[in-house]
């Protein structure tokens, strides 16, 4: 049964719907953190407060108030009475988690075993008391309205249970008589239906909620069905000790379902390290040399996704002046494409790169308008990605149930989180250096060796598929002048703005390269002779209508300058790359002498001017 359990709860990768709420803040989260808000679920009010200790007073009195009635019926019932409050409130206070949050609740097993021993209404008080303490140190206004929901039901079936109980069997188990299977059997099976299948009649009302939130609470019944089925065993033991041992049997029957609890407890967590560790390993064997960051940050969500079940998950990756936050994977969110350092949930864990649980991701004060998706009720779980003293990027997820994350799922996924920054820090150092390698320091284009390398592999593609390549030279005109006149710094600033002016001119196909001093190569695959033609054309007058900087002291000096153009194309030209590349350069010597600005193509000669 125990097996069973554990099993169930590995396979469902999902949370039961009461799951354990909690609270993780940065250490100095009280000091930077706004007021505390008046929405319900962030702090308990005064009034609030005196509701929560008028309950208890309350449930007290009519504790004594049954107590003393029921004794006058049940002899020797005060011990009992006072083993199952013990007990009620151990099942509550110390309840075992799955490696998900899953809560493993064991008072649907003692309120069996209860009204089996004490009269019903005797029976049910210390399980509601329990619970009703249970759901006063609760902050978070659903997460009491789903507890008290159970012990709507679980009184239900303990009044249920108990009053057929008390017809098959009138003098209960405080005498010597013996309970017949039959009888248990009954009871039992009375007991469980009212309870599952009123747990499963509450669920109704989550019919047109979200998916998310109904596969939630589903999944939080089938737990609560298959905890009762192992646990409803040992609770009839504790029952069926009493005739014969007195109070000390029910003890030791109800120690076996302590350590069951035990048991299940750190099943669950040997199974969620094991987990653990795999997930380290694969994002460990990621080869750095063959992979790019948007596959390790994908990896590093998906195996998350093993250690912490949840609905959505974002990732953000932090740009290259470490000042904000660019937005690089999402599944399902609408989620804020860029976030500054400091600014609202991401931005903050970024910044004290310090993981955060939110509980109620739709009235916490500090989410931005843009992180508030307006969707059903969720929880959040902020992780930093940190490699030294640098913040590589921030990952959240969200589940559709109010505090739902526990700080053990937060500490599981954070581990997997160092190592997948460790992970990104080494493709970043290996981008860099690749970058360095085939980028042009100043242009941030291609440099020449890249580009002979891109236009074989285009020249191959081409071939193979019988589809043209255009190769575009181009040369600044006059550009010797221009730096002799007004210094090679700016002439610097002059190549730099040519190389944005043919980024942003071309396709995204479009390969940009340069090729040396003022040259520059365009490759453009699948371009016919006479579109490379229009493609140069367009350059040429947009590069003819931008106005370039003069002397750096004189920032209202406007310069003109141009450019000259040759165009040559795979297989019309040539079909050699080298050739390609050759003819190109010819078309546009023949450009520049035949009076510049201007686009010539191979083969052609230029127009005199």
């Amino acid at each position: 049964m125990m097996n069973a359990l554990i099993r169930h709860s590995l396979t469902s990768g999902q949370p039961a719907f009461e799951a354990e709420e909690t609270a993780i803040l940065s250490p100095d989260d009280a000091l930077a953190s706004p007021e505390p808000s008046s929405e319900p679920g962030r702090a308990a009010s005064s009034g609030d407060s005196i509701a929560r200790v008028g309950g208890i007073v309350a449930c007290a009195a009519a504790a004594l108030w049954v107590l003393g009635e029921q004794s006058l019926h049940a002899p020797n019932s005060a011990p009992l009475f006072g083993f199952f409050c013990l007990l009620s409130l151990l099942a509550v206070l110390l309840p075992a988690t799955g490696p998900r949050g899953q809560r493993i609740g064991l008072l649907p097993a003692v309120g069996l075993s209860a009204i089996l021993l004490l009269p019903p209404f005797l029976a049910l008080l210390p399980l509601l008391l329990a619970n009703t303490a249970f759901a006063f140190t609760r902050d978070l206004p659903r997460v009491r309205r789903a507890i008290y929901e159970r012990s709507v039901w679980l009184g239900l079936a303990m009044l249920t249970g108990g009053g057929l109980h008390a017809l098959v069997h009138p003098n209960f188990a405080l005498s010597t008589t013996p309970h017949t299977p039959l009888r248990l059997g009954l009871v039992s099976l009375t007991y469980g239906a009212v309870y599952i299948g009123g747990r499963l009649a509450g669920l109704t009302h989550h019919f047109h909620a979200a998916r998310t939130v109904r596969r939630h609470v589903w999944a939080g019944w089938k737990l609560e069905a298959v905890t009762l089925a192992a646990t409803a065993p040992l609770a009839l033991l504790m029952a069926l000790s009493y005739p014969a041992s007195g109070l000390a049997g029910t003890a030791g029957a109800a120690l076996l379902l302590v350590l069951m609890l035990v048991v299940a407890h750190f099943g669950f967590e040997t199974a969620g390290l094991r987990e653990q560790v795999r997930a380290m390993e694969k994002i460990s064997a990621v080869s750095v040399s063959q992979t790019s960051l948007p596959k390790v940050i994908e990896r590093f969500l998906t195996l998350s996704g093993g250690l912490v079940s949840n609905d959505r998950a974002s990732f953000w990756l932090t740009d290259d002046s470490q000042t904000r936050l660019e937005r690089v994977h999402s599944t399902g969110s609408t989620d804020p494409a860029s976030v500054r350092f400091g600014e609202g949930l991401v931005g903050r864990v970024a910044e004290r790169r310090t993981p955060w649980i939110v509980r109620d991701g739709l009235n916490d004060p500090r989410l931005t308008p843009e992180e508030l998706n307006g969707g059903p009720p969720c929880s959040l779980l902020l992780l930093p990605l940190v490699a030294g003293d640098q913040t590589l990027g921030v990952a959240r997820f969200e589940r559709d149930a109010p505090g739902a994350f526990t700080s053990r799922e937060m500490a599981r996924v954070r581990a997997l989180a160092a190592q997948a920054a460790a992970t990104l820090a080494n493709v970043l150092s290996h981008q860099n250096i690749y970058n360095q390698a085939v980028t042009d320091g100043l242009t941030g284009l291609f440099n020449r060796r890249y580009m002979q390398s891109a236009l074989v592999d285009e020249r191959r593609r081409a071939q193979r598929y019988g589809h043209p390549l255009s190769v575009v030279m181009l040369d600044v005109d006059g550009f010797k002048g221009y730096n002799d006149t007004y210094g090679h710094v700016q002439g610097d600033v002059l190549l730099k703005q040519m190389a944005a002016i043919l980024q942003g001119s071309v396709r995204d196909v479009d390969v940009v390269g340069r090729y040396g001093g003022e040259e520059f190569i365009i490759v453009m695959p699948e371009t016919p002779s006479r579109e490379a033609y229009q493609t140069a054309e367009r350059l040429r007058l947009a590069v003819a209508r931008t106005v370039f900087p003069g002397f750096a002291h004189d920032l209202e000096l406007a310069v003109y300058k141009t450019i000259s153009l040759g165009v040559a194309t795979f297989p019309d030209d040539t079909d050699d790359t080298h050739a390609l590349v050759n003819l190109a350069d010819g078309a546009l010597y023949r450009a520049k002498h035949g009076g510049r600005n201007q686009t010539v193509l191979a083969g052609e000669a230029a127009p005199q001017t």
